[in-house]
């Protein structure tokens, strides 16, 4: 596919801000002449400071327009009247002349004069910021904020029935080899969908091969990040599994498919969609027989989710939910992590990229996450004289604590004493945590076409990188900005989403957990987000570098320590609407229905175009738009995924019977239940946690 000409990118800009530009361009120029000739002396002269100019709300937007990825030598000071601080070098805005009331101010500096604490930031929405910090004291969280949906009609029934027909059924048919794309999340689904498969064919699965991602340069594999002794004993009652193919057809590898367009031919490229039962009886189980092996490439979301007897249906919740287990480094870290969040004592002394937003200032630079791209490895920030001790504390503490560990979702939540941002449980207190998914890389910025407002050059990057991934074929290309964002296509920014949660009722003292692994605009972006939650943690900033090490340019290894903090935090928020969200929505609901909030964009583009919105209105909006998805456990639809919604196939309400039933022999469910044989009374539904 040609090139997209130039002209394609103006063409899907705003009417509004084109008209606002020409309109206001010399204004712009003459404002842009007086600040740059300003900050010019920094430049030049490290240690002068320009004086701070008044800007009124059209002079901020016009400037904002301007920025680009976060390459910004300027930045906005909030204040009121001659107040307000103004952030790195003690530099206020109460300095300036003329300053309006509630007025915005401009201050020169360069990157490196963005400080820890710094006030200063680059917001969309001032107002409402500004609104919501004046308005923080006299607020308090709703009751019952943290609080799980109840949930107690709801019990665990994945267990196969009696009559489920255990492998190995007579002799194997032959082989089946995937080879999986994408993301963590995607390999996951893809992972259950292949144990399913293999199932229907009476085929033996080879050990899931991964793809090496276009985006990150991850060359991690299965047995990177998922424990596989414990999957291939887990699922022997159910398939054969081997971990590579027998000697005579080792020929057979990814690498051999791709080298000529014969050999290609041998693989099965042409699956569809959601592919029923019948399609793959139909038209792999004959080849299956005839070859003896087949190859599947692109199998993501390759397995349907009607017309599948619910005995396979409750294969795939096994796969996902129990026989899936992280490798103990992850889990270890990842518990470590969880504790860090819980009890802040625990913290080793370490600062990270959140908290030093001259990092990552380009859109093609470093990573949100402390790690540089082309194998570079190298973590940002230094510990701090001292973190030695504080880190040999917190191990110390995380081996005691792991003794009593189960793994429950939500760092194991029981009924407790509630005192707000902590909960008293057997003795222990504890801190709660949101974890916040925040999914806004340029990946996700490019592929969404949605307009973030970047200047030229910055629109012309994220066009020449779709052009690179996906040879400019994107969908959202025929649609307007304004269309995809009233549609909740585009993804949240750190300030939409940092609006919400404040609305939702979160105060600034929420300990938030970020589990991202770049962050489009780098820290600029960031800004707004910790101005009004300034407890951002994230992994470089609970880990020392040492623990980290193991992890550095390893992507995938990298989120599913994020999947492992967000299953066990109290509340879990994701900024899209993707195979992460979907996987981790399922999973709480499973283990307990632990506080999803499914965010909604279209509400949120709707309100933010509202004029002279004020905060409680918007708080209120927000609230009632919102009452029906805090994770509340729903049966399946049709045409939902049953990773997302595993009611009423694997979850059933409890009136139907007490506790789980089956066959409780051998294989994944004798690891589960074992000897332990707990006993819960009629009607009771029985207590089960993930695999720590």
């Amino acid at each position: 596919m040609g090139a997209i000409p130039d002209q394609h990118v103006s063409k899907h800009r705003s009417g509004r801000q084109q008209k606002r530009r020409l309109k206001s361009s010399l204004r712009l120029a003459l404002l842009l002449l007086g600040v740059f000739s300003a900050a010019y002396a920094c430049f030049v002269r490290p240690h002068c400071t320009p004086a701070s100019l008044p800007l009124s709300k059209e002079e901020l937007e016009l400037l904002q327009m301007m920025r680009g990825g976060g390459r910004a030598v300027v930045k906005v000071v909030e204040g009121k009247g001659g107040g307000g601080g103004g952030g790195g070098g003690g530099r206020g805005s109460g300095e300036a002349e003329g300053s309006r009331e509630e007025g915005y101010f401009l201050e020169g500096g360069r990157d490196g004069d963005w400080e820890e604490g710094s006030a200063g930031y680059l917001a969309d929405h001032p107002e409402l910021i500004h609104a919501r910090l004046q308005s923080q004291e006299e607020e308090e969280e709703p009751v019952g904020l943290w609080e799980s949906p109840q949930q107690e009609e709801w019990r665990q029934c994945d267990a196969p029935s009696r009559k489920y027909r255990e492998a190995p059924v007579p002799e194997s048919n032959g082989y089946l080899q995937v080879f999986l794309d994408g993301g963590l999340n995607q390999q996951r689904i893809s992972v259950c969908n292949a144990v399913t498969v293999a199932r229907l064919l009476n085929a033996t699965l080879i050990v899931p091969e991964f793809a090496t991602n276009p985006f990150w340069q991850d060359t991690s594999q299965f047995a990177d990040i998922f424990d596989v002794d414990h999957f291939i004993s887990s699922l022997h009652k159910d398939v054969r599994i081997e971990r590579s193919l027998p000697p005579h057809l080792a020929w057979s590898t990814s690498a051999y498919y791709a080298s000529s367009l014969s050999r290609r031919n041998k693989l099965v490229r042409s699956a569809p969609l959601h592919a029923t039962k019948k399609w793959y009886l139909k038209r792999v189980l004959p080849r299956l027989k005839q070859r003896g092996i087949v190859a599947m490439t692109s199998f993501s979301h390759r397995l349907a989710f009607t017309g599948l007897p619910k005995e396979i249906q409750r294969l795939r919740c096994r796969v996902n939910f129990h026989a899936l287990r992280f490798v103990q480094p992850i889990r270890e870290l990842g518990q470590k992590l969880v504790r860090r969040l819980q009890d802040p004592s625990l913290r080793p002394t370490h600062r990270g990229v959140l908290y030093s937003p001259s990092v990552n200032m380009s859109a093609f630079g470093m990573e949100d996450g402390g790690m540089e791209r082309d194998g570079r490895e190298e973590a940002r920030g230094e510990t701090e004289e001292g973190s030695s001790e504080g880190a040999e504390a917190a191990e110390a503490e995380d081996r005691a604590a792991s003794k009593g560990e189960d793994g429950a979702v939500g760092g194991g939540h029981e009924t407790g004493e509630d005192r707000g941002h902590e909960v008293v449980e057997g003795g222990r207190r504890r801190r709660r945590f949101l974890a916040l998914h925040l999914r806004f890389d340029l990946d996700m910025v490019a592929h969404s076409a949605c307009d973030y407002g970047e200047a030229w050059e910055e629109q012309e990057q994220l066009r020449r990188y779709r052009e690179y991934a996906w040879g400019g074929r994107v969908a959202n290309l025929q649609h307007s900005p304004q269309h995809l964002r009233a549609a909740g296509k585009c993804p949240l920014t750190p300030e939409e989403v940092g609006l919400l949660l404040a609305a939702l009722g979160f105060s600034r003292a929420t300990r938030l957990y970020v589990a991202t692994y770049q962050v489009y605009g780098g820290a600029s972006r960031m800004a707004a987000l910790r101005r009004l939650f300034p407890n951002l943690e994230d992994k470089t900033s609970l880990a020392t570098q040492e623990e980290l090490r193991p992890f550095l340019g390893r992507a995938s290894m990298l989120a599913a320590l994020d999947f492992y903090v967000s299953m066990h935090s109290d509340v879990f928020v994701s900024t899209s609407q993707g195979n992460m969200h979907n996987v981790m929505a399922g999973y709480r609901a499973y283990f307990g229905g632990h506080k999803t909030i499914k965010l909604n964009a279209p509400l949120l583009a709707s309100l933010l175009q509202t004029p002279n919105l004020t905060w409680p209105d918007f708080t209120r909006a927000v609230q009632t738009g919102h009452e029906a998805r805090l994770g509340q456990i729903k049966a399946r639809r049709v045409d939902q995924s049953l990773y997302t919604y595993p009611a009423p196939e694997c979850l059933c309400k409890v009136e139907e019977g007490e506790g789980q039933r089956g066959d409780r022999r051998g294989g994944l469910l004798e690891w589960w239940y074992g000897k332990q044989n707990r006993k819960k009374g009629k009607g009771q539904a029985q207590e089960l946690h993930p695999p720590s």
